[in-house]
This record gives C-alpha cells, sequence and structure tokens, in this order.
C-alpha cells in the first residue's frame, strides 16, 4: 500500500485521531462538488483557495453563493474567521494558529467540534468556521491551506500535514487522491485500487 493511500486512511477513512473516532467508519468522506466558501475579504484566504485549486487541477470552491449571507443564515459552507484560533489545552500560545468548528470562536471551552450530522451518506455538508490567527500567533497562507485541508475532509494530521510541518510534500497527494476517489469508497476497495 502506498504512503499516500495510508494517511488517506489514518486521516479520514478510518481516523486514527481518537478525538474523531466517531467518523471512523471504513468510508471515504468529503464534500460533493464546489464547497461553498465566505472569505470574509481575506487576500490571504483567496491566495490559499488559490493555490488548492492549481495543485488540484481543478476548481473546488463555490465564491459566490453564500458570500453575501449573514453567517447565521448559512447551512453548508465553510466560514473564514480571521484571529478567532482556540487556545490548544496543553499548548503555548504561539501553538493557538487555527483550527475548524462548527463555532467562530474555535473550541474554546470544549465547546464546538466537528458534530455527526455533518455527514449524510459519507459527504461533508455543514456550515464550518475555519478560524485562523489569534492575538497570540499570526496565520501564515500555509496555515490557512492547513486548515482548510481539514475542512475539506482531512480530519487527522500525518507527516506533511501538521505533524512537522503544516504544509509538506506529503499533503498534496493524499488531498489529490481525496478528491480523485468517490464519496463512500470503502476501506476494502481503495486498498484494492492502492
Amino acid at each position: 500500500m502506498s504512503e499516500t493511500l495510508e494517511y488517506l486512511i489514518q486521516s479520514n477513512v478510518n481516523v486514527a485521531d481518537p478525538f474523531f473516532a466517531q467518523f471512523r467508519d471504513a468510508k471515504l468522506k468529503r464534500w460533493q462538488g464546489l464547497i461553498p466558501v465566505k472569505l470574509n475579504g481575506d487576500p490571504m484566504v483567496e491566495q490559499a483557495l488559490n493555490e488548492i485549486n492549481r495543485r488540484l487541477g481543478r476548481t473546488m470552491f463555490d465564491r459566490v453563493s453564500i458570500q453575501a449571507r449573514d453567517d447565521a443564515a448559512i447551512v453548508s459552507g465553510l466560514i473564514f474567521s480571521e484571529g478567532t484560533a482556540f487556545q490548544p489545552a496543553g499548548k503555548t500560545l504561539a501553538d493557538n494558529k487555527g483550527n475548524v468548528s462548527d463555532n467562530k470562536i474555535g473550541m474554546l471551552d470544549g465547546h464546538g467540534g466537528w458534530p455527526r450530522a455533518c455527514l449524510s451518506n459519507s459527504v461533508i455538508s455543514a456550515r464550518f468556521y475555519v478560524n485562523y490567527g489569534s492575538a497570540t500567533a499570526a496565520a501564515t497562507t500555509n496555515i490557512v491551506i492547513h486548515e482548510i485541508g481539514h475542512a475539506m475532509g482531512l480530519l487527522a494530521h500525518f507527516p506533511g500535514f501538521g505533524e512537522g510541518a503544516d504544509i509538506g510534500k506529503e499533503f498534496w497527494p493524499v488531498l489529490r487522491l481525496l478528491y480523485n476517489s468517490a464519496i463512500g469508497t470503502s476501506l476494502k476497495q481503495l486498498v484494492r485500487q492502492g
């Protein structure tokens, strides 16, 4: 089995991280179609989205449909929120770079996260805030790409994605494999193909 496939399995199909144990279902999970995004005017987010499109060789994001909507009216999509990353327990203030949550302020005091209801037949569809940067840690384009990677379906970290680097050479082939594989593909089918 290739390293890329191994990382996809541990990050999405059979999520290794205990925090995401509820998503360990032996099926590939991702968004269907273009992912609606609300940029909130941040050029760094625009740059991150452009880089993902370039690396995957196609348009991945719908930048229009939810852009003018009030956050509360958005049912499905990514809302970018600068300066709202939470402080992880046991981490230094410099580790406060970003997270994806159903709350605008991240997972402060244990609230927020990835509700099981965000999946229907392995399709990710929910309103998520991509929280990046804080009063103690400025975000970079790579941090924003990293958080978008989580929002796109790479739940757990692996080498080149949060382990050793926010975005390393291993990240792009895993994201490509995720979005070139059919939603709901079983672990058995992925291993046979890989």
